[in-house]
This record gives structure tokens, sequence and C-alpha cells, in this order.
């Protein structure tokens, strides 16, 4: 049984519609082309700022598994009691590396 394809998706956006539903172009449609580039910037973390975005991802995942989730290998509550000699719960481990960071 060969798959044939019964009806042509539309496009995603309808040029003819904005956001409010007033009609005019696309957001960001300057140009005569259907599909407009989008301009990507990157930021570079480097010296010692890099310490303290691991921190704040130790952070963050410390935050989610606060919230159930669970992750393969250590847990970010075991690597940041290791790392910052911390005791205590993981909400209390939570409260100190989040005044470590505020500090």
């Amino acid at each position: 049984m060969r798959w044939k394809p019964t009806k042509l998706r539309s496009p995603r956006h309808d040029a003819s519609r904005s956001l409010d539903g007033a009609g005019g172009s696309a957001p960001g449609a300057d140009s005569s082309d259907p599909f407009p580039s989008l301009i990507m910037t990157a930021s570079v973390i480097t010296g010692p700022a890099i310490d303290r975005f691991r921190t704040y991802a130790l952070l963050c995942a410390l935050k989610l598994e606060l919230k159930g989730l669970q992750r393969s290998g250590r847990s970010a509550y075991s690597i940041i009691k290791t790392e910052y000699n911390l005791k205590g719960s993981r909400q209390s481990v939570h409260d100190q590396l989040q005044s470590i960071l505020a500090s």
C-alpha cells in the first residue's frame, strides 16, 4: 500500500494576518521573502564567570530534583554537597547554595 498525500500543507504563517488580528505583514517580514531570516546571537562565558555559571546550572538542576525530576549519573544534590561541603536536606542545600550565589 502506497501513501499518497491528499492535501498540500498550508504555510505555518499567514502573511495577511498579524498578531493582533488586524491584518498586515508578519513580524519581521521587511522584504518580499516568504521566509525571513533570523538573526541569532550567542554569548561566550569566559574567566571566573564559568564557575559561577556552573554553580547556577547546578542550582537549577537541584531545583528540578526538588520537583521530582531525575537524571542519570550523580545527582546535582550529591555534586553540590561534595564540592561546597554543605549538609542537610535537598531544600536546605538549595537555600544555602542560593545564598552563596547571592553573595
